[in-house]
């Protein structure tokens, strides 16, 4: 496709677009991550239903405060593993490794 820009035309015009383009990609990604984050908090949880019932408030309200996919990820397998919801609030506890 041939335009009529010249280069430094084409610089300017990427120049005053960049801004509002990296807004929306950076918007797009956050959305996709907090949707990411809750899902993973879902499958938590439904995981510990399914095997003892009730889940503590406490638990759920310490997993909304991870905003980690990493390390929700990692409590998921310690939900698939534990024997009782203690198991993942101990996970939660510990320091978590960068």
């Amino acid at each position: 496709m041939e335009t009529d820009l010249t280069r430094e035309e084409h610089l300017e015009v990427a120049r005053e677009w960049f801004p509002f383009y990296k807004e929306v990609f950076a918007a797009g990604y956050a959305k996709g991550e907090k949707k990411a984050l809750r899902r993973q908090r879902a499958v938590i949880l439904l995981m510990l239903q399914k095997k003892f019932g009730a889940v503590p408030p406490g638990l759920r309200a310490r997993l909304k405060e991870i905003a980690d996919l990493e390390r929700l990820a990692s409590l998921t397998v310690t939900a698939g593993t534990a024997t009782s919801p203690d198991n993942v609030v101990r996970a939660i506890s510990l320091p978590h490794l960068q």
